[in-house]
């Protein structure tokens, strides 16, 4: 789990380390393989805390040009706000409304789980576009010259010739 633990620290900006294995969390994407790392830094004001940071992780993916395999860094940026409020967390917990700009935790709450952002961001994060190193930049002509469209549309041309029979029917049309 990807858990800070807070419970007793004073206002101030500390520095943050967070290490978890994928097989540990619950990521519904199975690219992801090995570690998420999380660096960043919490900033407590009062009774809010600030966290802002990166995450990353190794995802395996399939080239959508080559269909070669390929391992890939994927980066998120972080940055998420948290209240601590006894009154604002049972209000929050009992309508279920999201219109808190920030999340609203229990001021007894020893951790907080940033599991879920972490795991939400990384996989929006990544690419659409699948494509191996070794062919960014390059478009499918380029790697299949034998299978370009205008070489197709070269070798596909029709005699005009061989249409002239059926120009010559007519269709009675009553």
């Amino acid at each position: 789990m990807l858990k800070i633990y807070i419970h007793g620290l004073k206002d101030g900006e500390y520095d943050i380390h967070l290490t978890s294995k994928v097989e540990e969390l619950k990521i519904l994407s199975e690219e992801f393989f090995g570690n998420i790392v999380f660096n960043g830094k919490m900033r407590i004001i009062g009774k809010r805390y600030t966290i802002n940071g990166i995450a990353e992780c190794m995802a395996k993916f399939e080239c959508d040009l080559s269909l070669r395999e390929f391992d890939s860094n994927i980066i998120a940026n972080i940055s998420c706000s948290y209240l601590a409020n006894n009154e604002l967390f049972y209000l929050n917990k009992n309508n279920g409304s999201k219109e808190f700009s920030e999340m609203i935790i229990h001021e007894d709450e020893k951790y907080i789980d940033l599991s879920t952002e972490i795991i939400e961001e990384l996989t929006v994060n990544i690419p659409m576009k699948k494509v191996h190193p070794d062919f960014e930049g390059k478009n499918l002509e380029d790697l299949y010259p034998e299978y370009s469209a205008n070489l197709i549309k070269e070798n596909t041309k029709l005699d005009n010739g061989s249409w002239d029979a059926l120009k010559s029917i007519k269709f009675d049309v009553d």
